[in-house]
């Protein structure tokens, strides 16, 4: 007998004699199952405590038991005082807070539903904390009932003095550079403490390239100072990649392509980037680009960037293009420029030929300014989620003893479209428009090839005004191999040769983790419009990627 009395549970059934009653009671939250009596009484207090704080402060219950296992309690409610007004002590940052929440202090006090009371101070707090009082505490005092049947009260307060962050230590990394912390993440000494904002700030670390966080930040209140705790380790994010192309030529011989790439960032720990570019087509063609990004000079939140392009067409012509930008870092993912560029280019053969094909020597100059937004992701195979690119150009290009102004306007838009975790789409556009009374074939926009009209020769194609739409569907196998589909569409225009032409391109590829790096295959075949298909025109390409 009293093994069975030991393990009865004490059932609790709330009841109403009033439907709407019984709806509010049902809104809440309350236990049914209790191992004793008094478990199940202090249930039925929290439980009218909850009434009261939705402002049925009248609210009764009427309990009654039954076999000694089932409580029945029945609840009154009454009319609830829907509203509460409470006075307002004038104090400058009180009131600055009660504005952010969005009421206006009429009379010295502010009305408010009185079921939501208990959120508002809560509210009340978090503003508090965000604005350097993390200890802050709201309360409602000396709550009386009114004869328009609401209720009246006064809102207390207690600050402390206002705290800002006055250290930030970090463990791990400790060279990391200071300045992407004040410019980048907007995080410095000195500024007003706020726990959300900090939550934002650790977000925004994660996202630069170089560093990793071991674990989110951390804070120490002290009696006299505040301190905010990274833990950061170093990520090297340099990176080697390049391809071998290989096709059939039409004398059916075989020709070899390739491209190299090589990025160094924050080897000096100042979140500097250089970048070495360099094409070969297999024939007599070469381009050699360099580049180098210095942030935050001084310490300011400006930077500069400079480059180097040469090119050479076998021993037709020769160009070398330099520019010299300002950048201002917005944030992380946002910055604009503001520059000058020049180029020159000479014909290196003087016959008659070249005439006809309007090659010549020139010199142009040009200002410049463009935009850029760039999102990344942590995927291995795919690191940019979502990138954006305008630029535009202003100048002079000067032949012999002429003159001309041109605009050169170019626009990148380019995204991954997530479908699930092994299903992607992804699309790249991209527009380059050189606007001028006359052209020059030296002059003319280069493309084709795998960072550009993958199936067709690198900078095999000319023009003044070229669109091209990049697509991939990509499955990925396994966290170590992905498949995709190759499906790019090109438009050019070329003045010179009086010609507009459609581009097509289609095949497959796929993506290895290997342990040299990761392994890339795309084979693709290009076609001009109104062009039969040949498979003697496909291009191979194979693509390592090495990170060090």
């Amino acid at each position: 007998m009293s093994a069975q009395k030991n393990d009865a549970r004490i059932q609790l059934e709330i009841q109403s004699n009033l439907p709407s009653e019984s709806a509010i009671l049902n809104n809440t939250n309350y236990k049914t199952t209790f191992k004793d009596k008094q478990s199940a009484l202090d249930e039925l207090q929290n439980l009218n405590t909850q009434l009261q704080n939705l402002g049925h402060l009248d609210s009764t219950y009427k309990l009654t038991t039954k076999d000694d296992t089932l409580y029945i309690a029945t609840f009154f409610l009454d009319k609830p005082y829907t509203y509460i007004t409470l006075k307002i002590e004038k104090h400058e940052e009180l009131e600055s807070y009660i504005r952010q929440t969005g009421y206006k202090i009429k009379n010295d006090s502010i009305t408010i539903e009185t079921a939501f009371a208990k959120a508002y101070l809560k509210k009340l707090s978090s503003i508090a904390s965000n604005n350097g009082n993390p200890f802050a505490t709201f309360q409602i005092a000396n709550i009386t009932k009114t004869t328009q049947h609401n209720l009246k009260g006064t809102l207390n307060y207690s600050f402390e003095n206002r705290r800002t962050i006055d250290i930030i230590k970090i463990e791990g990394y400790t060279n990391v550079p200071k300045s992407f912390l004040k410019h980048s993440v907007k995080l410095k000494e000195g500024e007003i403490f706020n726990r959300e904002k900090l939550n934002k700030q650790s977000k925004e670390l994660s996202s630069l390239p170089f560093v990793n966080q071991t674990k989110t930040p951390q804070v120490l209140f002290n009696p006299d100072s505040t301190i905010v705790y990274l833990y950061l380790e170093r990520k090297n994010v340099n990176k080697f990649d390049g391809f071998l192309g290989f096709a059939n030529e039409e004398d059916n011989s075989f020709s070899l392509n390739g491209y190299l790439d090589l990025l160094l960032t924050n080897n000096f720990n100042y979140g500097e980037t250089f970048i070495l570019n360099y094409k070969a087509d297999g024939g007599d063609q070469s381009q050699l680009r360099l580049k180098t990004k210095l942030p935050y000079l001084f310490k300011s939140p400006l930077g500069i960037e400079a480059s180097l392009n040469l090119f050479r067409k076998d021993s037709t012509f020769s160009t070398t293009q330099q520019s010299l930008d300002l950048v201002y870092q917005l944030n992380q993912k946002n910055h604009l420029t503001l520059g000058y560029e020049s180029e020159q280019s000479e014909n290196l053969n003087d016959n008659t030929i070249t005439q006809l094909v309007n090659l010549e020597d020139f010199t142009s100059k040009r200002l410049t300014t463009s935009f850029t937004h760039q999102n990344l992701s942590t995927d291995l195979f795919f690191p940019t989620k979502r990138r954006l690119y305008f630029r535009a150009a202003f100048g002079n290009r000067e032949i012999t003893e002429s003159l001309d102004k041109q605009i050169s306007l170019t626009a990148i838009l380019e995204n991954e479209f997530t479908l699930s975790d092994k299903h992607s789409i992804f699309a790249k556009n991209t527009t380059q428009y050189l606007i001028s009374n006359n052209f020059l074939t030296n002059e003319l926009y280069r493309f084709g090839g795998i960072l550009t009209l993958r199936g067709f020769e690198e900078n095999s194609l000319l023009a003044n005004l070229y669109n091209t739409l990049n697509t991939e569907y990509r499955y990925k196998l396994n966290e170590g191999i992905y498949i995709n589909s190759i499906l790019d569409l090109g438009y050019l225009e070329n003045r010179i040769e009086k010609t507009k032409r459609k581009l097509y391109s289609f095949g497959l590829g796929t993506g290895i983790q290997t342990k040299a790096g990761i392994l890339k295959l795309n084979i693709a075949n290009g076609l001009f419009d109104n062009q039969e298909f040949r498979f003697s025109d496909t291009k191979l390409h194979v693509i390592l990627e090495v990170s060090f």
